[in-house]
């Protein structure tokens, strides 16, 4: 969705999507496996609240990813018994991103030519 422009003029938009992240876990015994899963489960919960983790290496650094942390909800998968001892058990947490993004424009026309001009003159 456009939310407006910013000073430049670059159209600025906020996109959000529904995301799941699953987390499976497989071990010898149904405590180990589901302590495993719960402590796991913890771990990605806190990585998605912490916003410089869903940064990434941008050289235009146009956008912010955010999670909303009152959108955050977690499913447990009952235990599956594999083989032997072996037991899986799985989750996911559901949350909604939102990206906040601002899409930067080129000159186009003579004001590119103008630019350009003007760029080569600076570099001779």
């Amino acid at each position: 969705m456009r939310t407006g422009v910013n000073m430049a003029w670059n159209p600025e938009y906020r996109v959000s999507y529904s995301m799941r992240t699953y987390i499976w876990v497989r071990t010898d015994g149904s405590g180990e496996t589901t302590e495993m899963r719960d402590r796991l489960t913890t771990v990605v919960r806190s990585a998605l609240l912490d916003h410089p983790s869903l940064e990434t290496i941008d050289t235009d650094g146009g956008y912010d990813a955010i999670i909303d942390e009152g959108t955050i909800r977690e499913e447990f998968s009952d235990l599956t018994l594999i083989k032997g001892d072996r037991v899986l058990a799985g989750a996911y947490i559901g949350y909604d991103l939102t990206l906040n993004e601002i899409v930067l424009r080129k000159p186009i026309g003579s004001v590119l030519e103008i630019e350009n001009t003007v760029f080569n003159k600076l570099a001779e």
